[in-house]
């Protein structure tokens, strides 16, 4: 894939997400919550697949998120 069809993907993902990210915001679903959920479905679902890997990366980046969002500096001196 060259470079600007590689923007354009990610351009178009990009709207994708916001549009979901929206959706979720209408209807009242709870993203983090849903998203954990489903994590551990397939986790118990599909063991081998590395889904627990999965799980335990999307909890990280919600807590680097929240230390961010909270003024927290994640930068060690």
């Amino acid at each position: 894939m060259g470079s600007g069809e590689s923007e354009h993907v990610k351009e178009e993902m990009v709207d994708i997400m916001i549009y979901l990210l929206r959706l979720a915001d209408k209807l009242s679903i709870d993203l983090d919550q849903t998203v954990t959920d489903k994590l551990i479905k397939n986790a118990e679902k599909h063991p081998e697949n590395g889904w627990l890997l999965h799980f335990v990366t999307w909890h990280f980046l919600i807590l680097i998120v929240d230390t961010i969002s909270s003024g927290v500096s994640l930068v060690i001196e």
